[in-house]
Order: structure tokens, then C-alpha cells, then sequence
């Protein structure tokens, strides 16, 4: 076997390669620096948005609304929250990721913790559009939670303001309360219930989270509140208990729309998306 005799530097074939290598980095060079003297600037947000879903609701119908409703894709996000056992059980089951379940407060410091990771500098603000039990957790975040910007809208698409009455919980738990044995059922109730649905109980109306929520002030000072409701939402017994005085109340109207809308489809309902637009400035650069 010859042995090859090693490179000098001297070399034509090191020459070669040198030259070789300084071509590539110069070319590279002049390939890249353009690029990154030319990065495009940050994007600035003035105001950002949030989409919070309803208790049993998902992220993705939430995204599939915001873009409908088209505020800035980069100064919205959507936050998927409240999960619990019973989100797992449904995904094991062969469900969708529905999320919302956990105790309105635990999931109002899991928006905010989103909100301190999403924030963008020069942001002045934040809106909040909501559906359902989701608006209940950004008035939480309002009065529970410090967030590097504050909250000055909220827009509630369906609000349970007052609970909701459905099965005439509301009416059982009231004449549990009258009779003394509220205290002793809600013991019972909160080992079986409270890991796959906290939340739940909190949305019946009169409920200590409801009470709690109204005595910290509602609405808030400083929020601007839009609601969006339909008189037969069926999941809100009394839909138009929503309508609070210090909002600006927008209440469907069935004979304008040529159909009805209950709860759960509210987000597919063009003129729900066209109200929230308004509501939110009606941004369509998404």
C-alpha cells in the first residue's frame, strides 16, 4: 500500500479547497445578510385578544370562531383550560378534547398564567371573547388575578351572568338552602363531583362562586362589556337575566335571523359572529 504523502499548505490541492470554502462562506454571506438586515419588525398589537371556550367547549371551535370574527391572527390566541378527569375520560372514550371543567377560580389563574406568557410589548390591553362559562372565568381573571395588561373588554356570547336553572337546580339548591340541609348535601357532593367537574355546580344559579363573583363587583370598573344572548338559549333558563345593567346587551332576535339559537350553537350563528365583530372593532386582517 502507498502511503499518501500528507497536505502542506502549500499545496495546490489545500490552495484549491481554501479558495473553494471561501467562495461558499462569501456567497452564504451575501445570501444571509440581506435576510437578517431586512428581518421583518415585530408585530405590534395595540390590543390583544383572547378566546375562551365554554365549560364542555374546545379550543378548536374557538379557533374556527376567531378567524370568523378576524381579529389579528398574531395578537390572538386561544387558551384551552379546565381540564379534569372527565376530559380524559371523554378523549379515552373516543371524544372530542372538551375542556372547562375545573373550578371557575383554578381556571381563571391557568387563563392568566396564558395571558403573562402571550403578552407583547407596547400592548395596551386585553378582550376577552367568551362563550359561555367562559366569560365567567375572565370576570375571575379580572378580580382574582394581576396580568401585565389589563382586561378592558369582555365579550360574553351566551353569559351566565345569574347561572344558570336548568333541571330546576337552581330552585333545589334554594330550598336546600331554606331548609338547613345545604351545607350537609354539598359535604356529600363535592368527594364525588368536584374531580370530574368543579366548575359544574358553580354554574347553577345562586351559587357561592356566582355570589362571590357579584359581590367583588360586576361589572368591573374599567371593562367594557358586551352580551350577546339569545332569548332561547335553553342551557340559560332565563336567558335575559344576563342582560345587566352597565353592558351593552345585544339580544338576538329570531324574527330578524329567520331561526333560533340555543346555547351550544351560538358560535356557529353568523349573526352572533357579525355582533362580536362590532363588539371587538371589526378587524378582518386575519
Amino acid at each position: 500500500m502507498t502511503r499518501r504523502p500528507p497536505l502542506s499548505p502549500a499545496s495546490p490541492l489545500v490552495t484549491a479547497a481554501v479558495a473553494a470554502l471561501a467562495t461558499v462562506a462569501t456567497l452564504a454571506a451575501l445570501a444571509v445578510t440581506p435576510t437578517q438586515a431586512q428581518a421583518a419588525p415585530a408585530v405590534r398589537c395595540p390590543q390583544q385578544y383572547v378566546y375562551l371556550h365554554d365549560m364542555a367547549g374546545t379550543a378548536t371551535e374557538m379557533a374556527d370562531f376567531a378567524d370568523t370574527v378576524g381579529t389579528p391572527e398574531q395578537c390572538s390566541f386561544v387558551a384551552d383550560y379546565g381540564r379534569t378527569r372527565l376530559t380524559d375520560a371523554v378523549v379515552d372514550a373516543g371524544g372530542a378534547p372538551v375542556a372547562g371543567f375545573a373550578a371557575i377560580d383554578d381556571s381563571a389563574a391557568q387563563v392568566a398564567d396564558l395571558m403573562r406568557a402571550e403578552q407583547r410589548t407596547g400592548a395596551e390591553g386585553w378582550t376577552v371573547v367568551a362563550h359561555g362559562a367562559g366569560a365567567l372565568v375572565a370576570q375571575r381573571v379580572v378580580q382574582t388575578q394581576t396580568v401585565p395588561k389589563p382586561i378592558t373588554g369582555i365579550v360574553a356570547i351566551g353569559p351566565m351572568w345569574r347561572g344558570t336553572n336548568i333541571g330546576f337546580l337552581g330552585d333545589t339548591e334554594d330550598i336546600s338552602r331554606r331548609l338547613g340541609t345545604y351545607d350537609a348535601v354539598l359535604r356529600l357532593e363535592k368527594p364525588l363531583i368536584d374531580p370530574w367537574c368543579e366548575g359544574c355546580r358553580e354554574l347553577v344559579r345562586g351559587s357561592d362562586l356566582l355570589v362571590s363573583l357579584r359581590r367583588a363587583g360586576l361589572p368591573s370598573h374599567g371593562v367594557r362589556y358586551t352580551n350577546v344572548i339569545s332569548p332561547i338559549d335553553g342551557l340559560v333558563s332565563d336567558p335575559l337575566s344576563a342582560a345587566l345593567p352597565g353592558m351593552d346587551n345585544r339580544i338576538l332576535d329570531p324574527a330578524r335571523t329567520r331561526h333560533v339559537t340555543h346555547h351550544f350553537a351560538l358560535l356557529s350563528d353568523p349573526s352572533v359572529a357579525n355582533d362580536v365583530r362590532h363588539a371587538v372593532g371589526g378587524s378582518t386582517d386575519r
